[in-house]
């Protein structure tokens, strides 16, 4: 688990940490060399200068159950990509019919299905709960909107990201040091960004930028975009704005 970012040459803000945390007794940058047991470098990845994280596994965290975990979940891609779909199983997600449909709640039941340890709503064991998206979807219903990306920044920790530009009263995301890393097979770039303008008590985004494109969101319902989306695709701004979300959520999580 990585911390949050320290200013670059703050060697005396790490030898506190290292006072204060007791189970990091080390808090080593990660471009030095991460943990040996994660068999990774990061050195030539610029992005991770200033991150740093512990050196070992804090004593009340569970580990080894969690280490079991995800590696059976591993294993069972791994199986599924070898031996049952003989390729990246998000490529035949991908083009299956009827779609999977945009519906939060059919969604949470299917994946917990056989899972017993805490339901998808119960604060508990680290888990805050499924709550995020019908707080989004509440927020859409208030300000009588479409724009998700909108309301996420106006209330919502992703607003950090945000700069001013007082010349025109504009907000902005930028997530272009992202796009120098590549995607796993099947799945988009991280990256993108937006501006934004502050109207009837909330953030609207003027304009979505991702693969080199820029989009303008849409309240018609017969933009094409919202069409599709209707219909469970992402197409145009739809897709542009989910993919800077997905880069909001990586780049906020590393901060964490």
């Amino acid at each position: 688990m990585l911390g949050g970012a320290l200013p670059d040459g703050s060697r005396s803000a790490v030898c506190r940490l290292r006072c204060r945390l007791g189970p990091f007794s080390a808090v080593p940058f990660l471009c030095r060399g991460p943990p040996r047991a994660w068999g990774l470098w990061f050195r030539a990845v610029d992005f991770f200068d200033s991150y740093y994280t512990g050196d070992r596994v804090p004593s009340w965290e569970d580990n080894e159950n969690h280490a079991r975990g995800v590696e059976l979940l591993g294993s069972g891609y791994q199986f599924a990509k070898k031996h049952v779909l003989g390729g990246e199983p998000m490529h035949q997600i991908r083009r299956m019919e009827p779609r999977f449909a945009f519906d939060n709640d059919g969604l949470v039941r299917t994946s917990w299905r056989g899972f017993s340890w805490f339901g998808p709503y119960d604060v508990k064991y680290a888990s805050n709960g499924v709550h995020g998206v019908g707080v989004v979807d509440r927020l859409l219903h208030r300000f009588n909107t479409k724009d998700a990306l909108g309301v996420l920044m106006t209330d919502s920790v992703f607003s950090a990201h945000l700069t001013y530009t007082a010349s025109d009263a504009s907000f902005h995301l930028d997530l272009s040091s992202l796009e120098k890393y590549a995607p796993l097979p099947g799945y988009a770039k991280l990256g993108g960004g937006a501006r934004f303008s502050f109207a009837g008590g909330r953030l609207k985004t003027e304009e979505v930028h991702f693969g080199g494109k820029s989009y303008t969101p849409s309240e018609d319902n017969h933009d094409q975009a919202n069409r599709a989306f209707r219909q469970n695709r992402l197409e145009g701004w739809r897709y542009a704005e989910k993919a800077v979300i997905a880069s909001l959520l990586s780049m906020t999580n590393l901060e964490e």
